[in-house]
Protein backbone atom coordinates (compact mmCIF):
# COMPACT_ATOMS: atom_id res chain seq x y z
CA UNK A 1 0.00 0.00 0.00
CA UNK A 2 2.87 2.63 0.84
CA UNK A 3 4.02 1.86 -2.82
CA UNK A 4 0.84 2.42 -4.12
CA UNK A 5 0.14 5.80 -2.14
CA UNK A 6 3.65 7.24 -3.02
CA UNK A 7 3.42 6.15 -6.76
CA UNK A 8 -0.28 8.10 -6.50
CA UNK A 9 1.01 10.83 -4.24
CA UNK A 10 3.85 11.14 -7.41
CA UNK A 11 1.28 10.92 -10.26
CA UNK A 12 3.84 8.42 -11.83
CA UNK A 13 2.53 6.30 -14.44
CA UNK A 14 4.31 3.10 -14.11
CA UNK A 15 1.97 1.71 -16.53
CA UNK A 16 4.90 2.86 -19.03
CA UNK A 17 7.93 1.38 -17.54
CA UNK A 18 9.92 -1.02 -20.00
CA UNK A 19 12.28 -2.61 -17.56
CA UNK A 20 12.54 -3.04 -13.21
CA UNK A 21 16.49 -2.59 -12.22
CA UNK A 22 16.77 -4.83 -9.13
CA UNK A 23 20.13 -3.49 -7.21
CA UNK A 24 20.21 -5.94 -4.70
CA UNK A 25 18.24 -8.34 -2.47
CA UNK A 26 17.44 -6.42 0.33
CA UNK A 27 14.24 -5.93 1.86
CA UNK A 28 14.61 -1.98 1.48
CA UNK A 29 14.71 -2.39 -2.38
CA UNK A 30 12.98 -5.64 -3.61
CA UNK A 31 9.91 -4.65 -0.70
CA UNK A 32 7.84 -3.04 -3.32
CA UNK A 33 8.29 -4.97 -6.08
CA UNK A 34 4.83 -6.69 -6.08
CA UNK A 35 2.97 -3.85 -6.01
CA UNK A 36 4.94 -1.73 -8.86
CA UNK A 37 4.84 -4.97 -10.84
CA UNK A 38 0.92 -5.08 -10.60
CA UNK A 39 0.93 -0.97 -11.23
CA UNK A 40 3.39 -1.97 -14.87
CA UNK A 41 1.81 -4.88 -16.06
CA UNK A 42 -2.01 -3.35 -15.75
CA UNK A 43 -1.65 -3.37 -19.83
CA UNK A 44 -1.41 -7.18 -19.47
CA UNK A 45 2.15 -7.04 -20.34
CA UNK A 46 5.41 -8.60 -18.58
CA UNK A 47 8.01 -6.47 -17.42
CA UNK A 48 11.31 -7.32 -17.70
CA UNK A 49 13.18 -7.24 -13.95
CA UNK A 50 16.90 -7.16 -14.02
CA UNK A 51 19.15 -9.05 -11.33
CA UNK A 52 21.69 -10.47 -10.28
CA UNK A 53 21.23 -14.00 -8.88
CA UNK A 54 22.04 -13.55 -5.70
CA UNK A 55 19.74 -11.55 -5.08
CA UNK A 56 17.58 -14.36 -3.73
CA UNK A 57 19.91 -14.97 -1.09
CA UNK A 58 18.05 -15.71 2.29
CA UNK A 59 20.01 -13.39 4.83
CA UNK A 60 20.28 -11.60 7.85
CA UNK A 61 21.81 -8.95 9.59
CA UNK A 62 24.31 -9.19 12.41
CA UNK A 63 25.75 -6.75 14.91
CA UNK A 64 28.37 -7.70 17.65
CA UNK A 65 26.28 -9.94 19.95
CA UNK A 66 22.83 -9.39 17.96
CA UNK A 67 21.41 -10.93 15.35
CA UNK A 68 18.17 -9.40 13.13
CA UNK A 69 15.50 -11.40 11.20
CA UNK A 70 15.92 -13.41 8.09
CA UNK A 71 14.63 -12.11 4.72
CA UNK A 72 14.69 -12.70 0.98
CA UNK A 73 13.09 -11.71 -1.68
CA UNK A 74 10.51 -14.41 -2.53
CA UNK A 75 11.10 -16.12 -5.99
CA UNK A 76 6.99 -16.45 -6.39
CA UNK A 77 7.21 -12.81 -7.05
CA UNK A 78 9.51 -13.36 -9.95
CA UNK A 79 7.18 -16.57 -11.21
CA UNK A 80 4.32 -14.59 -11.59
CA UNK A 81 2.55 -14.08 -14.70
CA UNK A 82 3.78 -10.04 -14.29
CA UNK A 83 7.81 -10.42 -14.28
CA UNK A 84 10.16 -11.77 -16.51
CA UNK A 85 13.21 -12.23 -14.06
CA UNK A 86 16.56 -11.80 -16.24
CA UNK A 87 19.51 -12.39 -14.51
CA UNK A 88 23.18 -11.31 -15.19
CA UNK A 89 26.13 -12.74 -13.20
CA UNK A 90 28.42 -9.85 -14.12
CA UNK A 91 28.33 -5.79 -16.34
CA UNK A 92 25.77 -6.17 -19.51
CA UNK A 93 24.91 -3.39 -21.87
CA UNK A 94 21.15 -2.81 -21.30
CA UNK A 95 18.39 -0.18 -22.17
CA UNK A 96 18.92 -0.86 -25.91
CA UNK A 97 22.78 -0.51 -25.55
CA UNK A 98 21.95 3.10 -23.97
CA UNK A 99 23.25 1.93 -20.69
CA UNK A 100 25.70 -0.59 -19.06
CA UNK A 101 24.12 -2.45 -15.59
CA UNK A 102 26.89 -3.79 -12.94
CA UNK A 103 26.97 -6.51 -10.96
CA UNK A 104 29.54 -8.58 -9.87
CA UNK A 105 31.31 -5.56 -8.87
CA UNK A 106 35.36 -6.06 -8.11
CA UNK A 107 36.24 -4.94 -4.59
CA UNK A 108 40.27 -3.72 -5.53
CA UNK A 109 39.90 -0.60 -3.03
CA UNK A 110 41.79 -2.06 0.34
CA UNK A 111 39.65 0.26 2.37
CA UNK A 112 36.39 -0.77 1.29
CA UNK A 113 36.52 -4.69 1.16
CA UNK A 114 34.26 -4.83 4.74
CA UNK A 115 31.34 -2.86 4.96
CA UNK A 116 30.60 -0.52 7.95
CA UNK A 117 28.47 -0.99 10.87
CA UNK A 118 26.99 -4.14 10.64
CA UNK A 119 27.61 -7.20 8.12
CA UNK A 120 24.97 -9.41 6.24
CA UNK A 121 25.23 -13.07 6.42
CA UNK A 122 23.55 -15.49 3.79
CA UNK A 123 22.32 -19.00 4.08
CA UNK A 124 24.51 -22.03 2.42
CA UNK A 125 23.18 -24.96 2.91
CA UNK A 126 23.14 -25.38 6.84
CA UNK A 127 25.05 -22.58 7.38
CA UNK A 128 25.70 -18.97 7.49
CA UNK A 129 28.60 -17.37 6.00
CA UNK A 130 29.87 -13.82 5.29
CA UNK A 131 27.78 -12.19 2.22
CA UNK A 132 29.55 -9.65 0.10
CA UNK A 133 26.64 -8.58 -1.64
CA UNK A 134 27.88 -10.02 -5.51
CA UNK A 135 24.60 -8.68 -6.64
CA UNK A 136 25.16 -5.36 -5.22
CA UNK A 137 24.35 -3.17 -8.73
CA UNK A 138 24.40 0.41 -10.53
CA UNK A 139 23.67 1.25 -13.56
CA UNK A 140 25.94 3.64 -15.90
CA UNK A 141 25.29 5.96 -18.64
CA UNK A 142 27.31 7.79 -20.74
CA UNK A 143 26.65 11.90 -21.77
CA UNK A 144 27.85 13.18 -24.72
CA UNK A 145 30.62 15.98 -23.84
CA UNK A 146 29.88 15.58 -19.94
CA UNK A 147 31.25 12.21 -18.85
CA UNK A 148 29.38 9.07 -16.96
CA UNK A 149 26.21 9.16 -14.98
CA UNK A 150 26.44 6.62 -12.50
CA UNK A 151 23.49 6.09 -10.19
CA UNK A 152 24.09 3.58 -7.28
CA UNK A 153 21.43 1.37 -5.12
CA UNK A 154 23.19 1.13 -1.78
CA UNK A 155 26.96 0.65 -3.00
CA UNK A 156 28.07 -1.96 -0.90
CA UNK A 157 30.45 -2.82 -3.46
CA UNK A 158 32.15 0.59 -2.17
CA UNK A 159 32.13 3.86 -3.80
CA UNK A 160 35.33 4.11 -5.26
CA UNK A 161 35.04 0.31 -6.41
CA UNK A 162 31.97 1.24 -8.18
CA UNK A 163 33.22 4.36 -9.71
CA UNK A 164 36.33 2.92 -11.40
CA UNK A 165 34.65 -0.42 -12.53
CA UNK A 166 32.17 1.76 -14.99
CA UNK A 167 35.57 4.25 -16.02
CA UNK A 168 37.13 0.79 -16.61
CA UNK A 169 34.63 -0.78 -18.59
CA UNK A 170 33.38 2.04 -20.44
CA UNK A 171 36.81 3.94 -21.32
CA UNK A 172 35.19 7.38 -20.24
CA UNK A 173 37.73 8.87 -17.50
CA UNK A 174 34.96 11.91 -16.52
CA UNK A 175 32.37 11.43 -14.20
CA UNK A 176 29.15 14.00 -13.82
CA UNK A 177 27.05 12.43 -11.59
CA UNK A 178 26.88 10.26 -9.46
CA UNK A 179 24.03 9.41 -7.03
CA UNK A 180 22.43 7.09 -4.80
CA UNK A 181 23.53 5.32 -2.02
CA UNK A 182 26.95 5.20 -0.57
CA UNK A 183 26.54 3.07 2.33
CA UNK A 184 28.76 4.68 4.64
CA UNK A 185 26.55 4.91 7.68
CA UNK A 186 28.74 4.35 11.00
CA UNK A 187 31.95 4.78 8.52
CA UNK A 188 35.27 5.70 10.78
CA UNK A 189 36.97 9.20 9.95
CA UNK A 190 39.59 7.55 8.56
CA UNK A 191 37.62 6.09 5.85
CA UNK A 192 35.51 9.09 4.93
CA UNK A 193 38.67 11.05 4.46
CA UNK A 194 40.14 8.13 1.86
CA UNK A 195 36.63 8.18 -0.07
CA UNK A 196 36.83 11.86 -0.31
CA UNK A 197 40.26 11.99 -1.44
CA UNK A 198 39.70 9.43 -3.93
CA UNK A 199 36.78 10.75 -5.30
CA UNK A 200 38.12 14.14 -6.10
CA UNK A 201 40.40 12.21 -8.51
CA UNK A 202 37.32 11.81 -10.71
CA UNK A 203 36.28 15.54 -10.55
CA UNK A 204 32.58 14.44 -10.42
CA UNK A 205 30.57 17.72 -11.23
CA UNK A 206 27.59 16.26 -8.96
CA UNK A 207 27.45 14.44 -6.31
CA UNK A 208 23.78 13.66 -4.93
CA UNK A 209 23.77 11.68 -1.94
CA UNK A 210 20.89 8.96 -1.23
CA UNK A 211 19.73 6.83 1.89
CA UNK A 212 22.55 4.97 3.68
CA UNK A 213 25.41 7.29 2.58
CA UNK A 214 25.61 8.63 6.28
CA UNK A 215 25.49 11.97 7.76
CA UNK A 216 29.27 12.22 8.35
CA UNK A 217 29.70 11.36 4.63
CA UNK A 218 27.12 13.37 3.38
CA UNK A 219 28.31 16.57 5.33
CA UNK A 220 32.15 15.85 3.88
CA UNK A 221 30.82 15.49 0.31
CA UNK A 222 29.41 19.05 0.83
CA UNK A 223 32.26 20.53 2.11
CA UNK A 224 34.40 18.59 -0.79
CA UNK A 225 32.20 19.62 -3.52
CA UNK A 226 30.12 22.66 -2.50
CA UNK A 227 28.83 23.79 -6.40
CA UNK A 228 28.07 19.88 -7.42
CA UNK A 229 26.27 19.25 -3.87
CA UNK A 230 22.76 17.85 -3.40
CA UNK A 231 20.92 15.64 -1.50
CA UNK A 232 18.44 13.48 -2.84
CA UNK A 233 14.76 13.06 -1.83
CA UNK A 234 11.70 10.91 -2.66
CA UNK A 235 10.00 12.24 -5.94
CA UNK A 236 13.07 14.56 -6.87
CA UNK A 237 13.74 14.52 -11.10
CA UNK A 238 17.00 15.05 -12.22
CA UNK A 239 17.92 16.49 -16.13
CA UNK A 240 21.57 16.51 -17.43
CA UNK A 241 21.69 17.39 -21.09
CA UNK A 242 24.48 16.93 -23.16
CA UNK A 243 26.13 20.27 -24.76
CA UNK A 244 23.86 22.00 -26.80
CA UNK A 245 21.24 19.29 -26.24
CA UNK A 246 17.33 21.16 -25.83
CA UNK A 247 16.39 19.80 -22.12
Amino acid sequence: MTCCASVAYLGADLGRVEAIFLSHGHPDHYGGMPAALELATRRRRRVPVVMHRTALRERMWVWPGHRGGRYRLDPAVLRSRRAAPRFLEGPEPSLDGAALFLTDIPRRTPYERRRPGGQVLYRAGSRWQLDTTPDDGALVMYLRGRGLVILTGCGHAGVLNTVREAVRLTGVPRVHALVGGFHLCGAPRRRIAATIRDLKKFSPRWVVPSHCSGLEFEAALQQAFPRGYALDMVGTEYSWAAPGAAV
